[in-house]
């Protein structure tokens, strides 16, 4: 859309790999699963990856701005995760995770999930 109403050629540049690499017409490296696309710098590790994408990411992480500004595309859910967890893991305070769903249940089993759901809260100490 940016392309078309503002001319913004290299997001439609942008655009154009996104659906290269939904295509699977991007190579990746099987040993870590990232992809290798031509770029100004070349890291060859996750950590170092992350540490060009987010420098600094201790001091930044609540800077909302700076953060939408950056991304790190992945083939797969399984590098996303990994991804994911390294950054955690850099980051102040307890990690919480989210539970979701994604089907339709009964009447029984929804309570059983919502049960099971308000069960796995963890209270702060107040």
């Amino acid at each position: 859309m940016r392309l078309h109403i503002q001319s913004d050629l290299p997001a439609g540049q942008f655009a154009n790999k996104l659906l290269q690499i939904g295509d699977g017409k991007v190579p990746e490296d099987p040993s870590t699963g990232l992809i290798i696309m031509p770029c100004v710098q070349i890291v060859n590790s996750p950590d170092k990856l992350l540490s060009k994408v987010y420098p600094n990411i201790q001091e930044n992480f609540k800077d909302q701005d700076r953060l939408s500004h950056r991304a790190i595309l992945a083939s797969r859910n399984d590098v996303v995760e990994k991804l994911n967890v390294t950054i955690q893991k850099q980051l102040p305070g307890q990690v919480y995770a989210c539970m979701s769903i994604d089907c339709i249940l009964n009447d029984d089993e929804a309570v059983q999930y919502l049960i099971k759901f308000f069960n796995s809260l963890q209270t702060p100490d107040l």
